[in-house]
């Protein structure tokens, strides 16, 4: 997307949110009894995102957990191999050879970098249609309301 181009977005999307402030200021006056149909669909959506919500939180602690059990094991791993690697002093003028030490130190840095730019990366673009389907959400409560 060329900078014109976001630019017009940028202000389309303004544009549009600021209607909806000036929607919901104008709805905000008017009082509107709502039906029992209504109501119960709301407290039906709020509950199922309630509960997605949930196991969402769940499968992220089920992550974590692994991914903390992986790491303690890599760390174990790696000083083993590092233990193993100090027992074999190769330097000439008996300065530990810090080469493989870095080559360890690598393998473990590399992944784990790896890993937290993915899991960035997916929380960012989750957190981003979360958002947007809130607030379809949002916008056809709003209009059933206005309709009726």
């Amino acid at each position: 997307m060329t900078l014109p181009e976001k630019a017009t977005h940028f202000a389309a999307d303004a544009a549009e949110k600021q209607t909806d402030r000036n929607v919901v200021a104008a709805l905000q006056g008017v009082h509107v009894a709502a039906d029992a149909a209504l109501v119960g669909r709301t407290q039906r959506i709020v509950r199922e995102r309630a509960v997605a919500m949930q196991a969402q939180r769940n499968r992220w602690r089920h992550l974590w957990l692994a991914c903390g059990i992986s790491s303690a094991l890599l760390v174990m791993i790696a000083s083993a191999i590092w233990s193993v690697l100090s027992q074999y002093n190769l330097a000439p003028a008996g300065v530990p050879d810090s080469s493989m030490q870095m080559m360890v130190l690598g393998m473990w840095f590399l992944p784990v970098s790896a890993a937290l730019l993915m899991l960035v990366l997916f929380k960012r673009s989750r957190s981003r249609i979360e958002n947007e389907s809130s607030q379809r959400e949002y916008r056809a409560v709003q209009s059933a309301q206005i309709i009726r």
